[in-house]
């Protein structure tokens, strides 16, 4: 994620501040009047970063997990006891083939991130995938790519766990 440094109140009411003055000083001739929207808009901006101006730090926490949740990313409480949940799809082994499964355990990782679980298949940590993922073969990267489409940051390829209808299963 590109680092960014964020305004402070001041800077952000003194732009809508700007954004309002501009928008009265528009000749009631003019065609190009503002709207109802950005009106609102300007209001919206000026309660919204007075309000945010006196959150304590609680208020301020709470907020930020909201915002994470309305845009579907599980949060996690914080302090010094917290818990980290992180998801992860488990599937059959069977959805890799033979080839596949003979790599892994040569120890072969196609630049991911592989945990070998025993015999008995593998963990890929699936959140961060590198640029070019065309070493990875098809039937592998298929099994990531719908862990990932679920949002999962995880996948486990277990021999015992069930086998998906939508991917190509092989028998080995």
């Amino acid at each position: 994620m590109a680092e960014f440094a964020e305004p402070t109140f001041n800077q952000i009411l003194h732009v809508t501040g700007l954004a309002q003055a501009y928008a009265e000083s528009i000749d009631d001739e003019d065609e190009d009047q503002p709207s109802e929207w950005e009106w609102e808009a300007i209001q919206k901006v000026r309660e919204w970063a007075a309000a945010l101006e006196h959150l304590d730090e609680e208020s301020q926490v709470q907020l930020a997990l909201d915002v994470l949740k309305k845009h579907g990313m599980p949060a996690a409480p914080l302090g010094p006891n917290a818990m980290h949940v992180e998801t992860c799809l488990t599937v059959s082994t069977a959805h890799i083939s033979a080839l596949t499964a003979e790599y892994l355990n040569a120890g072969e990782t196609f630049d991911l991130i592989v945990f070998d679980k025993g015999g008995y298949g593998w963990w890929f940590f699936v959140g961060d995938l590198p640029e070019d993922t065309s070493q990875v073969p098809q039937d592998l990267l298929a099994a990531i790519n719908v862990a990932r489409e679920l949002g999962c940051p995880w996948l486990c390829l277990d021999q015992a766990a069930d086998q998906l209808d939508d991917l190509p299963a092989y028998e080995w």
